[in-house]
């Protein structure tokens, strides 16, 4: 089954930033064990990545690109995939870790409005312009709100 999503874009951000809101703190995911908190935080880390507001250094490979490539893809993710502990922040209480999620996300969608051809290294799939985050970004999304069931 091919998984339908869009990019973390100026064209799709209410549509994001809804099914993140409608997330019910006490939702348990259908697969996973991580909680609506702990996914909140995941996915602000992975956009202060892509913004370049937490760096950390590009240790891609041409297996790792490789598999960047498929990751923008249409193909399912694996469930239970593990990613490395910096995509793991301390979080904070439940709805502030929600709100600097929303909020994370909507500079993200400035950022690249204004430069979609910057370019920030991804620790695991190399250089990614703006444009190339806003569809890894909308495919993380997906997996993670159909995670949470909206």
């Amino acid at each position: 089954m091919l998984v339908r999503f869009k990019p973390l874009d100026v064209d799709h951000i209410e549509r994001y930033l809804r099914r993140v809101e409608s997330i019910p703190l006490n939702r348990r995911p259908i697969w996973g064990g991580m909680d609506a908190t702990q996914m909140f935080a995941h996915l602000r880390r992975s956009i202060e990545l892509a913004l370049g507001d937490y760096p950390e250094p590009d240790r891609s490979t041409w297996v790792t690109r490789l598999a960047g490539k498929i990751m923008h893809s249409p193909l399912p993710w694996p469930r239970g995939m593990k990613s490395p502990g910096y995509f793991f922040p301390e979080t904070h209480e439940g709805e502030p870790e929600r709100r600097m999620l929303l909020a994370t996300m909507q500079k993200f969608v400035r950022e690249v409005k204004e430069n979609p051809n910057r370019t920030v290294a991804s620790p695991l799939f190399g250089p990614l312009t703006m444009q190339q985050w806003t569809k890894f970004m909308g495919r993380h999304f997906e997996h993670h709100l159909r995670q949470f069931d909206v």
